[in-house]
């Protein structure tokens, strides 16, 4: 089994990527990272790397390597911040990180 935090996993699709100023989250505006090398900062759920459904599908090789047979994601859905854990519509998937057919695709590709 092998948990993902989406945003840090990897940046498969660098054009979803949130921008900074994109939200305000906490009285601060989110930053978009560079360096993914950097240590995080304080409050650094503002603070978004770029990861996506497109970077899990591009590493899928690399996790069937590790044997992985079990991906649990974090939150995946609408949410100021990049952990997702505080969800504002359960209904569609966060555009920083892909829609709903890239999410349809990866689990097609995953059970292969």
């Amino acid at each position: 089994m092998y948990q993902i935090f989406v945003d840090r996993f990897y940046n498969g699709d660098p054009t979803n990527d949130v921008v900074d100023n994109e939200y305000i989250y906490i009285g601060a505006p989110s930053a978009k990272i560079k360096d993914w090398n950097q240590p995080p900062a304080a409050l650094d759920i503002r603070n978004f790397y770029g990861g996506d459904l497109q970077g899990v599908m591009d590493k899928l090789d690399y996790l069937q390597d590790l044997g992985v047979e079990v991906i649990y994601f974090n939150p995946l859905f609408v949410s100021p911040s990049n952990h997702k854990y505080d969800t504002t519509d359960y209904t569609q998937i966060d555009p920083a990180f892909g829609d709903e057919e890239q999410m349809r695709c990866l689990v097609s590709e995953a059970h292969e």
